[in-house]
């Protein structure tokens, strides 16, 4: 049989006098261990979880109302898509079915979990790093980076990022089970892996990639000995990918690009020259787009980053020269290859994709640093610790600012806590209805509505939000109470009574596929002119129907001409804002048909 880098050849020496010292070491080498893992368990929750705590982002809020209300429901999870169009069975909404009968929507209790979870996937990654470096100092300093980087913050918000966790915990472990010779516990975790990620398609290929560099094995002989693992992979995509679907709009936005309201989108084009370029800078801490803009790292702090990534990238050329290349090559590859199926995302590349190549990533740092101290008595102290200060107060910030997390949970938390003080019940079949200017994507971070559902216990509650262009109409009136809440400064105010009485009388509108709206331009100044095309009218005056900055419905009139256009003057008097056209009137009759468009007048 091939040989492995891993191996041991060496048999074992039964004397007494060396069991008592094997004995006493194994006792000396758990206490270091245990110590190790107490040090970093108190270490990330100083950084992550101390003084912490929030309630939950919008992505959360959809998987709670969407969690799994009984066993057979769960087993059935593995047999069809999720309702986001996900293979995700044993990750995406285990935790939340598991222990919502138990926390509801009590944040504590979930946080705990959440800990123990990114505790166990340091553990592995430790586990790995050691197996393969065969220096704990490397393996030390390895998940020491991993540990305190800033796509943590993503990583241990809540439970919407466990499958992340879970997914890359049972992906080392498959890693691990392999490199040990172990193939059937390795195949049990791959199939693990498989149902906790789409991404786990990269698990063979990470393989083959592994022995080859790591064992020197020549690619056929690689590949032979991970077929099992390939021959599973070509069923599951056949099965997942081509008889499910998985997320195949994504896949069809290939050929032909939609728009936004498609939320994955896939393109082989630049966008991957980009994302690489996004994922190496944050793979060393440097924030790049508007998604790490909330870290607000500036000044000496950039400097500092910029400086360890060319210090890293410096040492790494050096040891291309010296036997640990393979490590650090593997590491480096782990990366891109983990990394590889988000790179054609278009504008919904994320911080948390990197955490499982970061695993490979850190691996490489910790080999980098080990030789750079034991071969060139670099100090590395230091500037690792710098580094974390740096990341933890990055990660707290970006914790506390990020649209999509806490931003997103203070909205979440302070939408239900004032709407449960100003209304502590809510009559069936009441409708909310959000102005929300201020805040136009609440509809996500309330996950339309279902927030309200799960704390009032309520399925007839329906909820409407200005910033979908949605208005209060006749059908809300006749059906049941309607409760009309501003949004201003993360806080909400029932503004019912005025709201209504200075709005036009509601009315039903119907959807039309024959009528559109056309809008040009989309923003203009005073003293300019904008004006609304409505095909296939000509010749006629008709009544409009829009919304100022999340206000009331009113109502102006309109002659559109013979090409189916009205114009209009912006004067100095006009009022500023994001106006919504939302319906129209056709002429001679009381039929209203629904519209959608808008300006903004700056």
């Amino acid at each position: 049989m091939r040989g492995s880098l891993f191996s041991r050849e060496a048999g074992p020496d039964f004397s007494p006098g060396r069991n008592l010292r094997a004995r006493a070491l194994g006792y000396d080498l758990a206490a270091s261990r245990l110590s190790l893992f107490l040090g970093f368990a108190i270490l990330e929750y100083l950084i992550y979880f101390y003084r912490n705590s929030h309630f939950f982002q919008g992505d959360t809020i959809y998987y709670f109302y969407l969690r799994h209300r009984s066993v057979g429901d769960f087993l059935l999870n593995f047999f069809q898509l999720d309702p986001a169009g996900w293979y995700r069975p044993l990750a995406a909404r285990t935790i939340q079915s598991a222990f919502y009968p138990l926390f509801g929507l009590e944040p504590a209790g979930y946080r705990v979990v959440q800990y123990v979870l990114f505790l166990s996937a340091l553990f592995v990654i430790y586990k790995l790093a050691f197996i393969v470096t065969r220096h704990r100092l490397a393996a030390i300093i390895a998940v020491f980076f991993l540990g305190v980087h800033t796509v943590n913050a993503y990583i241990t918000y809540d439970v919407a990022f466990a499958p992340e966790i879970i997914y890359t915990l049972f992906y080392v472990c498959t890693v691990i089970a392999y490199l040990g010779r172990r193939f059937g516990l390795s195949i049990a975790f791959f199939l693990a892996t498989l149902a906790s990620k789409e991404p786990a398609v990269t698990l063979p290929f990470m393989l083959v990639a592994l022995d080859v560099i790591l064992n020197r094995a020549t690619i056929w002989a690689a590949i032979k000995q991970a077929r099992m693992h390939l021959g599973i992979l070509v069923i599951y995509v056949a099965l997942v990918w081509g008889y499910l679907g998985v997320q195949r709009p994504a896949f069809q936005s290939i050929v032909k690009r939609p728009g936004p309201e498609v939320s994955y989108r896939f393109a082989l084009d630049r966008t991957i020259v980009a994302n690489i370029h996004t994922a190496t800078t944050w793979a060393f801490n440097l924030p790049r787009g508007w998604q790490t803009e909330s870290r607000h790292l500036q000044g000496w702090s950039i400097t500092f980053l910029k400086l360890f990534r060319a210090v890293v990238l410096i040492l790494a050329l050096w040891l291309m020269f010296r036997p640990e290349r393979r490590l650090v090559l593997a590491g480096f590859a782990w990366f891109f290859i983990a990394v590889g199926p988000a790179l054609p995302l278009f504008e919904h590349f994320m911080p948390h994709y990197l955490f499982l190549p970061l695993a490979g990533f850190s691996i490489a740092i910790g080999v980098i640093a080990d030789a750079a101290y034991r071969k060139a008595g670099i100090t590395v102290a230091v500037p690792l610790i710098v580094l974390a200060g740096i990341c933890a107060i990055a990660a707290r910030n970006d914790a506390r600012d990020n649209r999509t997390l806490g931003w997103s949970s203070r909205l979440a938390f302070n939408s239900l806590a004032d709407l449960k003080a100003q209304h502590p019940t809510l009559q069936p079949n009441t409708t909310i209805y959000f102005s929300d200017a201020d805040e136009p994507d609440l509809s996500w971070d309330t996950s339309q509505g279902q927030l309200f559902k799960m704390a009032y216990n309520d399925e007839t509650i329906r909820t409407r939000y200005w910033g979908w262009g949605e208005v209060i109409t006749k059908d809300a009136l006749e059906r049941g109470p309607v409760i009309v809440v501003q949004v201003s400064q993360f806080h909400f105010k029932d503004v019912t009574r005025e709201f209504l009485a200075s709005s036009e009388p509601p009315v039903g509108y119907r959807a039309s596929e024959e009528y559109r709206l056309a809008v040009e331009p989309a923003a203009a100044k005073a003293g300019g002119k904008y004006s609304l095309s409505l095909p296939p009218l000509t010749n006629s005056d008709v009544t409009l129907h829009y919304t100022l900055n999340g206000g009331p419905v009113h109502a102006f009139a309109a002659h559109l001409d013979d090409r189916s256009r009205a114009s209009f003057d912006i004067s100095e008097h006009t009022e500023k804002g994001l106006y919504k056209f939302v319906g129209f009137r056709k002429p001679g009759t009381d039929d209203w048909f629904q519209l959608a468009g808008s300006i903004r007048i700056e």
